[in-house]
């Protein structure tokens, strides 16, 4: 549990740092650059707690897209930590974990079901 805590506050860290550095960066490109107007085709998806600020649209799709790399590392870190922990295992211990990732997934899936039976229904509704 320490070592999950302390990978945690790593794959944390790293993101902080890398997060850091792309602003960086884009403070200086911005400088050297003339400014050019952006038009995109829909609005960037931008997640909490930067989706209620009122951000302009070149705003939106920076935040967007450092998000979308934040996001990439923290699921490589996830997939690391997940193999070498797993190195560490019994064989029971592996095979238990690996029926729990198939319940987990068996919840998900029923509940991503549920959730679009429901917004389904709404749907219909607005039809009538």
């Amino acid at each position: 549990m320490k070592r999950y805590a302390m990978s945690l506050c790593a794959a944390l860290l790293v993101g902080v740092c890398v997060l850091g550095a792309y602003a960086e960066k884009a403070d200086q490109a911005k400088k050297a650059e003339p400014a050019k107007k952006v038009m995109p085709a829909k609005k960037a998806k931008v997640f909490a707690p930067y989706h209620k600020l009122d951000l302009t649209d070149d705003q939106r799709a920076k935040v967007a897209a450092i998000q979308k790399e934040i996001r990439a590392e923290i699921k490589k870190l996830k997939q690391q930590e997940a193999e070498r922990v797993e190195a560490v295992l019994s064989d029971e211990q592996k095979a238990e974990i690996a029926k729990q990732r198939e319940a987990d997934a068996k919840k998900k899936a029923e509940y991503a079901r549920k959730y679009r039976e429901k917004k389904q229904g709404k749907s219909d509704s607005k039809k009538k």
